[in-house]
């Protein structure tokens, strides 16, 4: 989905509303957002809102065809695989933690940081293992608790799928064409939820 999002900022940059001031500043939140921990998802809507709203006053045919983009990646198994990888929501798990009276404990601040650190530039469902262990000495603090379970219980519940997932991370980490089919198979597998561990094997 950031890749997407970022296509779609680099579209409107070279387009020919490069220079509307509304454009230039729905450029720069949209990259603040990405900068920030807000979310890949949220700014992906947000962009989405924004361009919306923009071409509903200036009708211009380079944002309708870029909003037309959306709705082909929202149907892609690229974005199916995105919505896998943060199945779980970890961040709803570490806004738990963030409203909670633990969250003064400087050695659980400082996790809850590190953890967000890592979001910017992992997959969520790779940090799912390390937000338990972080986190589970905490368990006595009920909102830490249900954080804590809710993401365990995901891991435990969903070995296969999380299987398949790291296998596809890893071979884009690999940054090699010679695994293009293997992960658009296995995505397409993933995305229609015909997997099993054999899968990868």
């Amino acid at each position: 989905m950031k890749t997407f999002i970022n296509k779609t900022l680099t579209a409107l940059s070279k387009s020919d509303v490069s220079d509307n001031s509304l454009v230039k500043v729905l450029i720069e939140s949209t990259n603040n957002s990405l900068n920030s921990n807000i979310g890949t998802s949220l700014t992906y809507e947000n962009l989405k809102k924004g361009l919306t709203e923009l071409n509903s006053h200036l009708k211009n045919e380079t944002i309708t065809n870029i909003l037309e983009q959306f709705g082909k990646f929202e149907y892609s198994d690229e974005n199916r695989i995105d919505e896998l990888n943060r199945e779980a929501d970890l961040l709803s798990a570490i806004q738990t933690i963030k409203e909670s009276d633990s969250y003064s404990n400087p050695i659980i601040t400082q996790r809850v940081i590190m953890i967000e650190e890592s979001l910017k530039t992992n997959p969520e469902f790779t940090l799912y293992g390390k937000f338990v262990d972080m986190f589970k000495e905490f368990t006595h603090d009920d909102s830490i608790q249900e954080s804590v379970v809710k993401i365990s219980n995901y891991i435990n519940n969903n070995v296969e799928k999380l299987m398949v997932l790291d296998a596809i991370n890893s071979m884009k980490l690999s940054n090699t064409k010679m695994y293009e089919s293997e992960i658009a198979g296995l995505s397409k597998m993933l995305a229609k939820g015909s997997y099993s561990s054999e899968t990868i094997r």
